[in-house]
């Protein structure tokens, strides 16, 4: 009988999912994190913009602020958009590094259990 039937039985398909999972999360995760680097500075504005309006609104009841007010709220509420998305950022990253992590480790485990002698240089 040949050696390769005889031998031990192969799990293939925790590796098999173990890998693809891992590509297709690290597809999503990496396109959400370059899309997410690509903001617009006028997109940023805006949302600056659209943020004051709705704290000025909520803020009615107060007397209008003067330019110099309005000027530092909207520096005050770009740092937090500009923070908020670089917690977005880096959590993208995050979860593109494990992601990739996972489909590694599912390829060496794929690859040592169809070929352990290229790995490990038995026969």
């Amino acid at each position: 009988m040949n050696q390769s039937l005889r031998a031990r039985p192969r799990f293939l398909a925790l590796p098999i999912a173990i890998a693809s999972v891992g590509l297709g999360l690290s597809f999503y995760y990496g396109e959400q994190w370059y899309q997410l680097s690509q903001v617009p500075e006028a997109q940023l504005q805006e949302a600056v913009e659209l943020n004051l309006l709705l704290d000025l609104k909520r803020d009615a009841h107060k007397p209008v602020p003067g330019e110099q007010e309005l000027e530092a709220r909207r520096e005050t509420i770009r740092g937090e958009l500009q923070a908020h998305l670089d917690r977005q950022r880096h959590q993208l990253r995050g979860n593109f590094l494990a992601a990739l992590a996972g489909f590694g480790l599912g390829a060496i485990f794929l690859l040592t259990q169809l070929r352990p002698q290229w790995l490990f240089g038995r026969r």
